[in-house]
């Protein structure tokens, strides 16, 4: 067996040879590993949080029971005990102990807008933090006391996911496929961080003209994330196989699954597409994490520009989505997480075999789980070993 550099560089050079739509060497199998390992393993998370050696080490024993070469967002996610230490009660660990959970809180009120609009990054610091965070509400005393503390957890939480990453790379040769260049549709961010699912679906009926203004008001501010795509790449040539763009930028899509066609044109689709293009044009791609389903803006998506995505899956079938976006964007999926977790072994090996042969002839294909994996029994980890194995090895 390769050693762990070598493989390391083959799933580098497999992953852009997929992604420039020419059949590689191996199906890239990929995986979201976020909190799985310490539900699998029945770890305590809040402790673990505090000791990163520790739980990197932990974490990446799951390497050693299930096939992967690539990653995404491998993981803790959200630095949970920095939030507490700020007064926010948006993320928490369940209790199971293993697994982080979001609840919806909205600080943003319609009458906002006009603040937002003329001012967006003043607005969201200054006003909507306070809102946001009990603790800087205090005096400044309190204030700053709540800021070191706050400090000193995030700088303990800096250090988890860079040791997992090492570690994944040096000892089991996985290579993450995205970078630090993030893209945040100025949509989606006032989805997820200002107005919430239930303000945001409101305001696209009812304050129309006003989300759309915000919407291109904070374009400006989300520009700056997208345009350090490709500035720091992975230089190879292997096999007349060149870089391109690697490692990518992502974009998790949230709001879009919520949408009609017409209003995901009219108020999501003109900002998403620019950010889209300013990546393309730096020389490399974007990880959307497609949630929902996305069937029904397949013709939008055939106007971004061909090769500029990489589209990971969630409702729809891969194999739809390949005759959909084929030549157009990689298309990321597998079996879905329901039948890894209760299907028979058999049927989770017909249902990849299924995907592979509809989806990895002429490249443009990559191996997942619709989703990441978040607790403990996401998955029965010997239907997912075998599935993993089987494409790794499979030959039509």
């Amino acid at each position: 067996m390769a050693d762990a550099k070598q493989l390391y560089e083959e799933r580098i050079v497999d992953l852009v040879t997929t992604a420039g739509f020419r059949e590689p060497k191996h199906i890239p199998i990929l995986a979201g590993i976020l909190t799985w390992p310490f539900g699998y393993y029945h770890l305590d998370l809040n402790e673990l949080l505090q000791k990163p050696q520790e739980l990197a080490e932990k974490f990446c024993n799951i390497l050693d029971e299930v096939y992967i070469d690539l990653a995404h967002i491998s993981g803790v996610s959200t630095p949970v005990r920095t939030l507490q230490a700020l007064g926010s009660d948006t993320f928490f660990i369940s209790d199971d102990g293993s697994t982080i959970q979001h609840q919806e809180r909205c600080f943003m009120k319609p009458e906002d807008y006009d603040s937002l609009i003329a001012n967006p990054k003043d607005f969201m610091l200054n006003e909507l933090g306070k809102r946001k965070l009990e603790r800087l509400r205090a005096g400044d005393e309190e204030s700053y006391q709540t800021l070191v503390n706050a400090a000193k957890e995030q700088m303990v939480f800096n250090q988890i996911n860079p040791t997992i990453a090492k570690i994944m790379a040096e000892k089991y040769g996985v290579a993450p496929i995205t970078g630090g260049t993030k893209v945040y549709p100025p949509f989606d961010y006032i989805f997820d961080r200002l107005r919430g699912f239930r303000g945001t679906m409101i305001d696209v009926r009812s304050n129309r003209a006003k989300l759309l203004e915000a919407t291109n008001a904070l374009q400006d501010y989300v520009k700056g994330w997208a345009s350090n795509a490709g500035a720091a790449g992975w230089t190879f040539s292997a096999g007349g196989v060149e870089n391109n763009g690697y490692p990518y930028a992502v974009s998790t899509l949230h709001c879009p699954t919520f949408m009609r066609p017409k209003d995901f044109e009219e108020l999501y689709f003109p900002t998403f597409r620019e950010l889209i293009e300013i990546v393309y044009n730096n020389g490399s791609k974007t990880v959307l994490f497609c949630e929902g389903s996305w069937k029904k803006f397949a013709h939008l998506m055939r106007e971004l520009p061909k090769g500029s995505t990489i589209c990971m899956i969630d409702e729809d079938d891969p194999v739809e989505m390949k005759k959909e976006l084929g030549g157009y964007a990689t298309i990321c999926g597998g079996v879905k997480l329901g039948m890894l977790r209760s299907g028979t072994k058999e049927q989770c090996l017909d249902e990849a075999k299924r995907i592979v042969d509809g989806c990895a002839p002429g490249g443009g294909f990559i191996f997942c789980p619709d989703k990441s994996l978040c607790c403990g029994n996401d998955v029965n980890i010997e239907n997912y070993a075998a599935v993993n194995d089987f494409v790794h090895n499979y030959t039509k």
